[in-house]
């Protein structure tokens, strides 16, 4: 009995020095980068998609011509149709970020009403033309257009 005890005491020293010796014999190839780091080095950058608030300051800043109750102010303009209806279908719009303002900071706002107007004369002329629903898609971007959205 005692020569069992003695022969597995041996045993299971001769295992653990083993395992040690193994274990301790890999080499040691520096810190590894996190999951994060590999797939940056992997992925394609993609170009920041905008907000609305970044959209209508574009529509704003393209605004062509005078301000006038007529449709020449629309010809000019017509290219910043597209560019108010994708504003309006997309979510949170938020110009102004409360907890970055300082007192000296610019509002940066566009001029919401021009660009209102430019569609209520894109909806007058499709209703005009008989096109009610392409009226009715241009109404329904006007309310968005007022409508909060968080």
């Amino acid at each position: 009995m005692r020569l069992g005890l003695l022969l597995a005491g041996v045993f299971t020293l001769a295992v653990a020095w083993y395992a040690g010796y193994r274990a301790w014999s890999i080499r040691n190839v520096g810190p590894i980068a996190p999951p994060a780091a590999w797939t940056e080095m992997t992925m394609t950058p993609c170009r920041p998609i905008k907000t609305p608030a970044e959209l209508y300051r574009e529509a704003g800043r393209r605004l062509v011509g005078p301000f006038e109750d007529s449709p020449k102010f629309l010809e000019p303009n017509r290219e910043l149709l597209d560019l108010l209806r994708r504003a309006a279908r997309r979510p949170k719009c938020q110009f102004l970020e409360p907890e970055k303002l300082t007192v000296f900071d610019r509002l940066d706002l566009p001029p919401l009403s021009q660009l209102a107007y430019l569609l209520i004369l894109d909806e007058r002329e499709r209703q005009n033309q008989g096109d009610l629903a392409g009226a009715w898609d241009d109404i329904i971007v006007l309310f968005r257009m007022g409508a909060p959205r968080r």
